[in-house]
């Protein structure tokens, strides 16, 4: 498995531009204001950043730093290095599955609404026209409201939550759940 820190705490202590070395090209200049900033005003800095790896990996890391004043006048960083690319690939997925949601929302020429316990907590233009209400009249309301008999909206939660609960176990059986 390759090394997360590639050079040693003793080799950074002899030569603090080896840190600068890890930063991906892209993000040296908003990493070198960073680190001037917390320089001048000793003060505490949390950012996240790439570090491009000798193999040529892309990974993410969070630095969260604390510069403090030796007393020779030197300034020693204080701080933790955690490898969050897990993290932001995950939130970068959901950031993409939002958007596409959000594009089907806005752009479907039909009713759609998303509910939770039979809630809805997002309609689009299109169910508010076809109902006449507003977002606002229906964000927040039973679903039953969007059917025509207690039958149909009975049957569709039955079969819904059956979808579900049979979803969900096919996952667990393929170790996805």
């Amino acid at each position: 498995m390759e090394e997360l820190n590639e050079y040693k705490p003793e080799d950074v202590l002899k030569d603090a531009s080896l840190l600068f070395k890890r930063v991906h090209p892209e993000d040296v200049d908003e990493w070198q204001k960073l680190t001037n900033k917390s320089l001048r005003e000793l003060a505490t800095f949390d950012h996240t950043l790439r570090i491009a790896k000798k193999s040529g990996k892309i990974r993410w890391h969070r630095v969260v730093s604390r510069p403090q004043k030796m007393d020779d006048g030197s300034v020693l960083f204080d701080g933790i290095e955690i490898d969050v690319t897990e993290h932001k690939l995950s939130e970068e997925a959901l950031w993409e599955s939002e958007n596409q949601i959000s594009s089907i929302f806005r752009s479907a020429p039909i009713g759609i609404g998303s509910v939770v316990n039979r809630v809805l907590i997002k309609v689009n233009i299109h169910l508010c026209e076809m109902t006449g209400y507003d977002e606002t009249g229906l964000i927040g309301q039973n679903a039953r409201m969007l059917y025509s008999s207690d039958e149909d909206f009975e049957f569709v939660g039955r079969e819904k939550y059956a979808q579900i609960v049979d979803r969900s176990l096919t996952l667990r059986s393929r170790g996805k759940g």
